[in-house]
């Protein structure tokens, strides 16, 4: 196991590391656009592109990764990063979502082959260790970038561009030089028993999944913008919000993980929507620091009780191949990416601070979902002792 995990670490974690970094820069993509002079009303436009991008980017790396090389499949969504600072930096606005959509393709594309790779390991043990490594390095970059990030943009919009080029230079070769071992993989399809499998339920485990995505993804598109516009708190603040979640993480999530492993994972992904979606829905009543950090802590206990079980959540109801599930879930990600802009972009125009109320609504949903999926395959299950 120890020489897996070794092997898995010089493949796969050190473009986790620059995505990451990238990821971080883009937390704040919105705020970048805002001091570019782009009216919210435009950034809501703009930034549904992520999500289509990711859309397509997602399910060609998930379904490319079932039938090719996945080293070859994730070099080719990386190519976008050696020019996707240039085309953001353009004051053309449609060129600039022309880069907004690539960094939703290559970042969902990388992501799905990524996945693959580490749900592709034969022991489950070490599946969830490389998910709470993978949660670690992402937090820690994302925090130690978005600090970067907010001093950054607080000076000059340029060093922001700079930022982007070289992260996305690195992405790119470190993706280049390192091979995957084909033979090392585990890519059987995860399907046992298919007869077995409900569609109804993997429906209903993706509308869940997705429900609490987009909570999530209102965090990077509007948390910034509301406390800075609507709160006034700093500029800077911004960025160290993610650095804070970030350091959050990096000192929690494996002993969380660890600590959670035996519980039935419909409670903890269902535990984790809840602290999500109220984590985000208190930033309405935030008026001090004291305030903001519960906020952000809630949110981030949220994420870190969610994110690691919930590919797993997924794979447990999928009747589909594993890189085909992966892409799925993937894309659940840029589905959110789509509609938290259009959705908040549509209540901001009544007031800002209903976004906080819709995420909350949409916790409470995806959390009754979870429970009924639990009952429903409990009462499945009962039916196939007899």
């Amino acid at each position: 196991m120890a020489g897996s995990l070794i092997s898995m670490n010089k493949i796969i974690y050190f473009p986790i590391t620059f995505l990451a970094f990238l990821q971080g820069g883009f937390s704040l993509l919105s705020l970048y656009l805002y001091q570019s002079g782009i009216d919210q009303g435009s950034i809501s436009m703009m930034l549904p592109f992520l999500g289509i991008g990711g859309l397509l980017g997602g399910i060609v790396g998930g379904v490319s990764s079932d039938r090719a090389n996945p080293k070859k499949v994730l070099t080719i969504m990386a190519v976008p990063w050696l020019f996707i600072p240039a085309l953001i930096s353009q004051t053309n606005i449609l060129v600039q979502v022309c880069a907004i959509f690539l960094i939703g393709m290559s970042l969902a594309g990388c992501r799905s082959v990524i996945l693959f790779i580490i749900t592709s390991q034969k022991d489950k043990d070490s599946i969830n260790h490389s998910l709470s490594i993978r949660r670690i390095i992402i937090n820690l970059c994302v925090a130690i970038g978005s600090g970067m990030i907010g001093f950054i943009i607080s000076k000059s919009n340029d060093l922001y561009v700079a930022y982007l080029y070289f992260f996305g230079v690195a992405t790119f070769f470190s993706i280049f030089i390192y091979k995957v071992d084909v033979n090392q993989l585990h890519v059987l399809d995860v399907i046992e028993s298919r007869k077995y499998r409900s569609q109804s339920l993997y429906l209903l485990s993706i509308i869940s999944i997705t429900l609490s995505l987009i909570c999530f993804s209102f965090i990077p598109v509007y948390y910034t913008i509301y406390i800075v516009s609507e709160k006034q708190f700093p500029t800077d603040i911004a960025g160290y919000i993610f650095t804070f979640s970030g350091v959050i993480i990096v000192l929690f999530q494996v002993k969380i993980s660890a600590l959670t492993k035996n519980i039935d994972i419909h409670y903890r992904v269902m535990t984790g929507v809840i602290f999500l979606s109220l984590g985000t829905f208190s930033v309405k009543y935030v008026s001090e620091y004291v305030g903001l950090a519960l906020s952000v802590s809630a949110w981030t206990l949220g994420e870190m009780l969610l994110f690691v079980p919930a590919v797993q959540f997924i794979l447990e109801y999928t009747t589909s191949k594993k890189g085909k599930t992966i892409s799925v879930y993937q894309s659940l990600f840029s589905v959110s990416d789509f509609i938290a802009p259009i959705l908040g972009g549509a209540v901001i125009a009544f007031s800002f601070s209903y976004v906080w109320d819709i995420s909350l609504a949409l916790g409470i949903a995806s959390s009754v979902i979870i429970l009924i999926i639990k009952q429903k395959c409990g009462v499945k299950n009962e039916s196939y002792q007899y």
